[in-house]
């Protein structure tokens, strides 16, 4: 299994088993290519089959540069962190 398809498992397990919806903390990540920013949109179109929330917390500016690049970045639901 490759780790794209590892993730996307990943993924559908967490909006299966979490009814409030999905986060997904960008903050630590170094790299984003477009497997990853696929993924993100496969994340968020689960999360609006389903009815659940879903929202990013964004990450560091490299990564950030991707979804401007690929002109997404006012299509998801950025959020600052809580904690």
């Amino acid at each position: 299994m490759t780790p794209a398809a590892a993730l996307q498992a990943v993924i559908v397990s967490c909006v299966k088993s979490e009814p409030g919806g999905l986060t997904l903390d960008l903050r630590k990540l170094t790299f984003l290519d477009s497997t990853g920013l696929h993924l993100i949109l496969f994340a968020q179109r689960l999360c609006k089959d389903k009815g659940a929330e879903f929202a990013l917390i964004p990450g560091p500016r490299q990564v950030q540069r991707v979804f401007e690049l690929a002109a997404v970045v006012n299509r998801l639901p950025f959020r600052e962190p809580t904690s």
